[in-house]
């Protein structure tokens, strides 16, 4: 549904004025051409930023230290003034505002390298990080930043990796091999906040926080499909952190879900289960007793298999979710995450000709029924819609 549908139904006399105003404000229908100006903006932002560090980079034996420090300081300075000046005095350009401000976020992790370089420290690069992301994170909540608030979410997310993966990290351990283990549970946990925050005062950031959490769950679920799995040495601290990170992770899901009242009481069970689930699944994957000491795809692991069809499970509890909320976001992510799961299965499957013949027949006519229940839902849901939006004749 885009505006000039609505507008177009208010020329043809379809609807009266003050419907076609309710319907636009009520879903935002007004902001919709602005979201192509913002993709724009935020990626001229992150070149800026790149074309300066670049430039500055092509010159750097020349530059005293004193000029590269008090450029890089007066560049992140000035790009975040502009954006306030913007912001402040041409309140229709607040997305090249937002720009501004994410240039200069970026300027502030080029800095801190740049300090790093010129001084000679060797501290751990997980620290700069973790800087630059304590720096950048109120920016996100005083400017009521979306593009800023996800640049802030993946500065946090970027340190947590580092600090699993670098040598040096706090949480390292073998060779990084925990990032996989915990980062479903995180990405959960950012999906119950998200879905929490849409009944706080902080909901403007609530659908954000949500399908941040939803996209990194499903490309961390993505390993699972190649029966990756490591032996348990990770000791009974590891587990027992894992535990109850996820005790705590399903429990805020539980109350999150608890007052989301657009969902049947039913799904929102279905979908409970769901989550709730993958935190177990990967944590026996992870706990595998197996003779490896580290990630490797066999062809028939039993993780892979499981973790297969347990996706293909997950996928259609999405799709029939995102039917019941009208949720766009929900229908295209289940449908995406299917077609993975059903190419790797082929390419997992291929072998003679009658089991990949078998598997084709198989997943063809699940997909024509997925096809067929989707179209009646979806016509289902734009009936009730069309039957909302029209007027109750006195």
């Amino acid at each position: 549904m885009k505006l000039q549908d609505i507008q177009r139904l208010h020329t043809d006399g379809f609807l009266a004025a003050d419907v076609r105003d309710r319907i636009v404000a009520h879903y935002k229908l007004q902001d919709a051409p602005n979201r192509f100006i913002a993709i724009i903006a935020v990626i001229g932002g992150v070149l800026v930023a790149a074309g300066v560090i670049l430039l500055i980079s092509a010159n750097w034996d020349d530059i005293p230290r004193g000029v590269k420090l008090i450029t890089g300081l007066a560049l992140m300075l000035g790009s975040h003034a502009a954006g306030w000046w913007i912001r402040t005095r041409h309140a229709d350009f607040h997305k090249t505002a937002e720009a501004f401000h994410l240039v200069g976020s970026v300027l502030f992790l080029a800095d801190i390298a740049l300090i790093g370089q010129v001084y000679h420290l060797s501290s751990r690069p997980p620290n700069a990080i973790l800087v630059w992301w304590v720096g950048i994170a109120p920016l996100a909540w005083l400017l009521r930043s979306k593009p800023q608030y996800i640049l802030t979410l993946s500065a946090a997310l970027l340190w947590l990796a580092m600090e699993f993966l670098h040598d040096k990290g706090w949480l390292h351990h073998h060779r990084g091999e925990l990032a996989l283990l915990f980062y479903p549970a995180i990405f959960v946990g950012l999906y119950a906040a998200g879905v929490g925050m849409e009944r706080s005062p902080a909901k403007d950031f609530g659908s954000v926080t949500r399908r941040y959490g939803l996209v990194g769950l499903s490309f961390m679920l993505l390993p699972l499909l190649f029966g990756s799995h490591v032996s348990s040495r990770g000791g009974d601290l590891v587990w027992s952190l894992y535990a109850l990170i996820s005790a705590a992770v399903a429990a805020g899901l539980f109350f999150a879900l608890r007052g989301e009242a657009k969902l049947p009481l039913m799904w929102r069970g279905i979908w409970f289960g769901t989550l709730v689930f993958w935190l177990v699944f990967v944590g026996m994957a992870c706990l595998n007793d197996s003779p490896h000491t580290r990630w490797e795809a066999g062809r028939h692991d039993w993780v892979a298999w499981t973790a297969s069809i347990a996706l293909f499970a997950h996928c259609l509890v999405m799709v029939n979710l995102g039917l019941l909320l009208g949720s766009r976001f929900f229908i295209n992510l289940g449908l995406s995450l299917l077609t993975l799961d059903v190419i790797i299965a082929y390419l997992r499957l291929f072998g003679t000709m009658a089991l990949t013949g078998a598997m084709f027949i198989v997943s063809g006519v699940g997909l024509i029924v997925l096809g067929v229940f989707i179209e009646k839902r979806r016509r289902a849901f734009m009936l009730k819609l069309q039957e909302a939006s029209t007027p109750t004749k006195p």
